[in-house]
């Protein structure tokens, strides 16, 4: 009896065994695999981006020491890695103007920046170029950056060394308790970052930053990203925030004339988190479900948000790529005015003429900056009712196209003040019509002269493109027979591209 009680659980484990293995196999194969796809940049998407016109300082602290009573990190050198290659492939930025940093004190740290900013007063003393500065590792609960000896670098002293040049200023800070760098500015009434810094940092002042590994299928589809356009193998991670600003880079379609500022990248930054957030609280495990709400903590900020900011780039948002390269120098303009007439057929016009002048002008930046070449057309309207002796109506009409140079000086990055000084020669295609008086018929008759100018003018900036200019003028026609020569005062406005 036992035998056959056994012959018969023998039989049924092994159909339960078979039917059962088989059921679980059909549900896994009818679960539909979850895969997440972004379609990635190629070399072709950053190949026609404007250089970005920038110094960069780079830090990344992994190797901290028993000393310092923080524990060691593991991807903050390469976050430094990812940015310099995002800088070089993507923004296309110099890498002269790039200094990489790993395992700083804070001793070799002062060493290290004060030889960076010198760097940046020779090589741009005006301080037209942006300046990056970036950094990843330990943070400490007052926002001071750690460094790998435990010492650290108070908030005060970080806003004294960026106020210490004059460039607009990118902070990048990915490291816990960032949002701590503004100090108690409020509290203590303490200087603050210069006006014209925008800063980044991964979290808020009384949150951590995380570090991941491209290991999931969210972080690791960027892969093929990073070796096939930034040129790096074998990054296996970096911190969350850094690792975001990689996605953005990998998946981001420039638009034609696009300028992609360092504000949408942090908007973007945001928007992909709350998405990472939500892709793990759909996972399965208690793991993932509690490794989403740590990520949920973790949010970027940036600042300024409301005061004004006083940018000096091409975009006044702090640009960091552009697409395509576009002519950059030219300038069109028109000048309208009055034409106070001299000289011998001067005294017969004795009435101020209308004059106009529209022109365009290319910065020579090759040859001199500041130097432009204009082509320009200017015409004049003149009539009189008494020429000479005889009362009768002359108007004399003048179209003259010319080319000529101009340089303006007084022409600083953060001034809205400069002047220019300018000369022109062309030809000048004068038209004259004299009405009928008793026995004189009217009479109509056109020359070709020689003009010649000379220009002061001065501009203000009332946009990022537009100046309102005021333009004093001379003018030498030489006019068959006759002198005719003058000045002109006229009020207009410039485009710059």
């Amino acid at each position: 009896m036992r035998t056959y009680y056994f012959v018969f659980i023998l039989l049924t484990s092994v159909l339960i065994s078979y039917f059962g293995f088989g059921a679980a196999k059909i549900i896994k194969e009818k679960r539909p695999k979850q895969k997440f796809f972004i379609k990635l940049n190629t070399k072709d998407a950053y190949n026609k981006t404007k250089p970005l016109k920038a110094f960069a300082f780079l830090i990344g602290n992994d190797d901290y020491r028993p000393e310092s009573n923080f524990t060691p990190l593991k991807q903050c050198y390469n976050d430094v890695r990812l940015l310099k290659h995002v800088l070089l492939y993507c923004s296309r930025m110099e890498a002269k103007d790039m200094f990489t940093n790993k395992d700083l004190t804070l001793a070799q740290f002062k060493r290290r920046i004060k030889s960076f900013v010198e760097h940046v007063k020779k090589n741009d003393p005006e301080g037209e170029k942006v300046v990056i500065f970036t950094y990843s590792g330990h943070g400490n609960e007052d926002g001071s950056l750690v460094f790998v000896d435990g010492k650290m670098l108070k908030p005060q002293e970080l806003k004294d060394l960026i106020n210490s040049y004059l460039n607009d200023t990118i902070l990048i800070i990915d490291a816990c308790y960032s949002g701590g760098n503004e100090g108690p500015k409020e509290t203590y009434k303490k200087k603050g970052f210069k006006s014209n810094s925008l800063r980044i940092y991964a979290s808020l002042a009384h949150l951590t930053a995380k570090e991941i590994i491209y290991d999931g299928p969210f972080f690791k589809q960027v892969k093929p990203f990073y070796r096939d356009v930034l040129r790096l193998e074998d990054i296996k991670g970096n911190g969350y925030f850094t690792a975001m600003i990689g996605l953005f880079f990998a998946e981001y379609k420039l638009k034609p004339d696009e300028n992609i500022s360092f504000k949408e990248l942090v908007s973007y930054v945001t928007n992909k988190g709350k998405q990472y957030i939500e892709y793990l609280a759909l996972r399965q495990t208690y793991a993932q479900r509690f490794e989403a709400t740590v990520r949920l903590n973790q949010q970027p900020k940036v600042l300024p948000l409301q005061e004004k900011v006083d940018y000096t780039d091409i975009n006044n948002q702090f640009i960091l790529i552009q697409d395509p390269i576009i002519p950059i120098g030219f300038e069109p303009g028109a000048i309208i005015g009055v034409f106070f007439p001299m000289g011998s057929l001067g005294s017969d016009f004795k009435k101020p003429a209308i004059y106009a002048d529209v022109f365009l002008g290319y910065e020579l930046k090759f040859l001199v900056k500041n130097l432009f070449v204009s082509f320009n057309t200017t015409f004049m309207l003149m009539s009189t009712k008494s020429f000479g002796t005889i009362r009768r109506n002359v108007d004399l009409t003048i179209l003259a196209p010319g080319a000529g140079v101009y340089y303006r000086f007084f022409r600083k990055p953060r001034s809205k003040f400069n002047m220019f000084l300018g000369a022109n020669g062309g030809i000048a295609l004068t038209f004259a019509r004299a009405s009928s008086l008793g026995p004189l018929k009217e009479e109509s008759s056109t020359n070709k002269n020689t003009i010649i100018s000379a220009t002061l003018g001065a501009n203000y900036k009332l946009t990022k493109e537009w100046d309102v200019a005021v333009h004093a003028k001379f003018l030498d026609i030489f006019y068959t027979g006759s002198a005719l020569y003058g000045f002109s005062i006229g009020a207009g406005s410039f485009y710059h591209f």
